[in-house]
């Protein structure tokens, strides 16, 4: 009974914000007693890495994390091996013999074929208070990049005692540096023709965020370097962008003629160019080959693609910018860390593959506009900044390439718009009539739904979205067609009943409203991680109220502006009814936590949360 109630105990804890921190020393499950890594970097970027490991096991969520690694590489392009692994305990040592430890390749994820191997070993007789020694090499015998060696080194999440980072290079070594309460000490020299650099540990470190739910941790507060051989970016994207370059100025094999034909009707180019990226969608299935290094970082050629109708973003984009150039547009491949809720990379100023996972299309028009379009995406947008793209670096190959950054989403191109009226004649089953209107981005999730679930499952979605799911009876959906991967403005009407949706209070009946986007600006003075809001958007919501009889009609008007967000409320009386009008403005996609603990923002949480975290109640009698 004890176990149980430290579990529900600690899930409780885990829930909260309520106690959140830096995590101390003793909250670690281990701690690295010393880490050294020794590489060595040929002129032509590939090198050999040596990594020595002793760790000591503090508890007993350490013991279970630690008592058996997994260390993944790349077959295609490197070779991993064990050179010795021991437990010791009580003095005595315990060898990982060769029946403990497992080399096997991995099967390929479902979206691509890899060549991903796995070195499992487990370490023999561990126990709190146990320490575990590795010693494994790591050769990379073809680089990503060729003439290109890049590392980031991240001092965070691990009690660290002691580590040393060593580094010889053929190749000129460059460095960013982020260490603000001076951890390391980061010492560049030469041995001969050969130039080294040396990433010390001047004191132990265990940056880590505690008792803290969707607690991302901001890059600037822990220390980090990272290493590159080159630091001019035109000449590293270079390298990529003549690839690149190549396939799109290929001919057009008929599969991408044909779309570029069947497109030309269209004068409009925002239109003309969401079509392209809308038909490739059709004629190509996302699937990955990154077998080899070649297969990781460079599009297949025009023909294979057209071949197979298969390929990754690499393809998608090299496609679509094909037949652009085709159409006479200025496009390029960019490359870009696709992600909502990632940090952008802008920190780091030195080139490597670091900021990227993902490419997609810039386009220049005629009058100077830039659009920034992913063909990869299930939808297609031409005209708006998607969210998992915005605010972030991107490489453009071209010629020459350059960096760049990807202007922030606009809230005017991301609106919801509900207007709800409530007949409260009955009040025990309210008729509910609604009309939901999403526009711009707001529309991604329902786009072209129709070609990927029944009209009952998208019906159902949407009006669980408006009630509550467990009261609901009696719905009606007139939907619009969403047979399309374009976005466009979509428009439900919806209506149904709803059970229990009033509260009995001393002044009367009353009907609660209120806008749970509105808790996502509230924090425990504790809080010491960033906060991610998702992207700036309009949230406008209507309440009309029916055949009632008002308690009162007080002056329920209010508007609080701030640099995050923007919410105004205004409330409407007539004979019989009443119409509570709210519309949230979210600015905003990060609240670092600065901001979240500065008086400006302590202020207008304060002004929120007693104008508009509790909602607006409306007392009325029958």
């Amino acid at each position: 009974m004890l176990r149980r109630f430290l579990l529900v105990l600690i899930l409780l804890c885990n829930s909260s914000s309520v106690f959140a921190r830096w995590a101390t020393f003793a909250d670690a499950p281990a701690e690295v007693l010393d880490s050294r890594m020794l590489i060595n970097v040929n002129a032509d970027g590939t090198c050999d890495i040596d990594i020595f490991k002793t760790m000591k096991i503090l508890n007993e969520r350490g013991r279970d994390a630690n008592s058996k690694v997994a260390l993944v590489y790349n077959a295609d392009n490197s070779k991993l091996q064990i050179i010795a692994a021991k437990t010791i305990l009580d003095g005595k040592e315990y060898a990982v013999n060769q029946d403990l430890i497992e080399d096997k390749p991995l099967a390929s994820e479902v979206q691509g074929f890899d060549q991903t191997h796995q070195v499992l070993l487990a370490f023999p007789n561990v126990k709190v208070g146990a320490e575990l020694s590795l010693h494994y090499k790591l050769n990379i015998l073809k680089a990503d990049v060729p003439n290109f060696f890049e590392h980031m080194f991240e001092y965070d999440q691990s009690y660290l005692k002691k580590s040393q980072v060593h580094i010889k290079s053929a190749l000129p070594l460059f460095t960013n540096v982020n260490d603000p309460q001076h951890y390391l000490a980061v010492t560049p020299g030469k041995e001969g023709k050969l130039y080294t650099l040396d990433i010390t540990l001047q004191k132990p470190i265990y940056v880590h965020i505690v008792d803290e739910k969707a607690a991302p941790l901001n890059p600037q507060a822990y220390p980090w370097v990272f290493v590159a051989t080159n630091d001019n970016w035109q000449q590293f994207a270079q390298t990529f962008a003549s690839a690149y370059l190549n396939v799109a100025n290929q001919t057009l094999p008929p599969m991408y003629q044909h779309i570029a034909d069947d497109v030309k009707a269209e004068k409009d180019p925002i239109k003309q160019i969401a079509l392209v990226a809308a038909q490739i969608n059709d004629h190509v299935q996302y699937m990955g080959d990154w077998k080899t290094t070649d297969g990781k970082h460079i599009p297949k050629n025009l023909i294979s693609v057209a071949t197979t109708k298969l390929g990754d973003c690499k393809d998608f984009a090299t496609g679509m910018v094909a037949i652009l150039r085709t159409l006479g547009y200025d496009a390029n491949v960019a490359l870009v860390q696709r992600g909502e809720g990632v940090y952008d990379t802008k920190d780091v100023k030195l080139p490597g593959m670091f900021h990227f996972n993902h490419a997609m299309v810039r386009v220049q028009l005629a009058d100077k506009r830039v659009l920034w379009v992913d063909p990869t995406n299930f939808f297609s947008v031409a005209d708006q900044i998607l969210p998992d793209i915005a605010d972030r670096q991107a490489v453009v190959l071209a010629s020459p390439s350059y960096l760049t950054q990807i202007p922030q989403s606009n809230v005017h191109d991301n609106v919801i718009t509900v207007h709800k009226t409530f007949d409260l004649k009955n009040e025990d089953i309210v008729s509910v009539k609604t009309i939901l209107t999403m526009q711009g981005l707001s529309a991604i999730d329902l786009t072209g739904a129709n070609l990927q679930a029944s009209q009952d499952t998208i019906n159902n979605a949407v009006v669980y979205q408006l009630g509550d799911y467990d009261n609901i009876t009696e719905k009606r959906v007139k939907a619009p067609k969403l047979d399309s991967r374009l976005v466009k403005d979509i428009t439900f009407e919806v209506d149904y009943k709803e059970k229990n949706m009033l509260i009995n209070t001393n002044a009367g009946k009353a009907f609660v409203i209120k806008n749970p986007v509105i808790e996502n600006f509230f924090f425990n003075d504790e809080q010491v991680a960033d906060i991610y809001l998702g992207s700036p958007k309009t949230i406008h919501k209507s309440v009309t109220l029916t055949n009632i009889q008002l308690a009162d009609n007080d002056v329920l008007d209010y508007t609080l502006q701030s640099p995050w967000v923007d919410i105004i409320r205004t409330v409407k009386y007539k004979a019989n009814s009443v119409t509570v009008d709210q519309k949230v403005i979210i600015k905003t996609s990060w609240l670092n936590n600065d901001t979240i603990k500065s008086p400006q923002y302590r202020a207008f949480a304060a002004e929120l949360a007693k104008n508009f975290k509790e909602g607006v109640a409306i007392v009325f009698n029958k």
